[in-house]
């Protein structure tokens, strides 16, 4: 039996984090057998903002796959990403500087590791700095980082990606839309497409037994995700005696949510994976007015769980087919933009059981799990030669 390819996943966090990033490679490993094809080792750091796995249920889905943990130097220099002429700074020149130094000394055995792989994923771009020659593809993503920010400082980082003077090490690109892959010169690159996908079963719309409208919002309870702009469209609506909003998850902002008194706000805080597809599965409506997100894992959630989701402009050309489908709409970011998303959803009224399974089976048939497994598996293979 021949050997098998190595593949190296390298994290921005922790996988306790449990977040986007984290979420969709432990489904990749839980979900499909993808872990059997290749010898898989996971990079990590220790580092994590927020706990939202526990160690026993990380440790069953990573039982068959090698992980490294590191100490987080790495993240100790992010105080530089203070405005955005900074960050442009640091993430051209200072940190390419800072990992190759690392890579070099105090990271030097991880480095060399990596370096061993036969193929190398990036959940941040930047760590292609860690990389030494050997790997025959490091594949750069958009988990963390798209081509469709443009400023002019997103504009400046993406010609120096495209020109080679940044990023240099990395071989292809796997965007999540054809949207996101057309904003970029990808005559450097080998590409594909392959959107973020979850578990179609686990998922599943079932039928609510109240009569109130419930809509929901999920995700870290920062500013930029537009949690306020929710709060504030639903107090100006003053619909809270017709309908229900449910908001789910944890961050800075935590506290002076709860504190919120408002008729039928329900803030769950963060809550285990179980219970997210359960208060995802009885919503009627996806409220994401964010201005700091790529491709979500939460929308693809929530559509494949019978909602008609609200997603705000900034991610326009991602969900392009959920727009054409009539699953989603694109929202301005901002409170006016919120509440004309909640005007139009209470006079449509709640969404019936067959829109619900509607819903369910276009984003089951199209981002389903198993398409990420055989497209992943399809651009390795056609990109690598035999294991070295």
């Amino acid at each position: 039996m021949a050997d098998r390819k190595k593949v190296a996943f390298i994290m921005l966090y922790n996988i306790l984090e449990g977040a986007g990033n984290e979420n969709w490679l432990l489904n990749l490993l839980s979900d499909t057998n993808f872990a059997s094809k290749y010898d898989i080792t996971v990079y990590q750091p220790d580092l994590y903002l927020t706990k939202r796995l526990d160690e026993e249920t990380v440790d069953r889905i990573l039982k068959t796959v090698n992980v490294v943990t590191y100490h987080d130097y790495i993240h100790k220099i992010d105080f530089l990403n203070s405005n955005k002429i900074a960050r442009l700074f640091s993430e051209s020149l200072l940190k390419p500087i800072f990992l190759r130094v690392l890579s070099a000394t105090l990271m030097r055995k991880v480095s060399r590791n990596i370096s061993s792989n036969d193929v190398v994923y990036l959940f941040s771009n930047e760590y292609q700095g860690l990389i030494r020659k050997g790997p025959q593809l490091v594949i750069g993503t958009t988990h963390n980082w798209s081509p469709g920010w443009t400023n002019i400082f997103g504009k400046i980082r993406l010609k120096l990606i495209e020109d080679g003077i940044i990023m240099s090490k990395i071989d292809a690109f796997n965007f999540f839309s054809i949207s996101s892959q057309r904003k970029m010169d990808c005559k450097r690159f080998r590409t594909e497409i392959i959107p973020i996908c979850r578990n179609s079963k686990s998922f599943i719309p079932r039928d609510s037994d109240k009569n109130a409208i419930i809509f929901t919002f999920v995700g870290r309870l920062v500013q930029c995700k537009g949690v306020m702009e929710v709060l504030s469209a639903w107090k100006r609506s003053g619909i809270g005696q017709y309908a229900e909003l449910h908001i789910v998850g944890s961050g800075p902002m935590l506290r002076e949510i709860t504190a919120n008194e408002e008729i039928n706000i329900f803030v769950h805080g963060s809550v285990a994976t179980d219970e997210l597809k359960r208060i995802l599965s009885v919503s009627d409506y996806f409220l994401f007015p964010t201005k700091c997100d790529v491709f979500p894992n939460v929308v693809i959630e929530a559509a494949m769980s019978g909602n008609y989701v609200f997603c705000s402009k900034f991610l326009e050309g991602e969900f392009d087919d959920l727009r054409e489908k009539n699953i989603l709409e694109y929202i301005e970011p901002s409170e006016d933009g919120v509440a004309i998303a909640l005007t139009k959803a209470m006079k449509r009224g709640k969404i019936s059981q067959s829109e619900k399974m509607y819903f369910h089976s276009y984003v089951a048939s199209n981002y389903d799990i198993s398409i990420l497994d055989r497209k992943l598996t399809a651009f390795i293979e056609s990109n690598t030669t035999s294991a070295r």
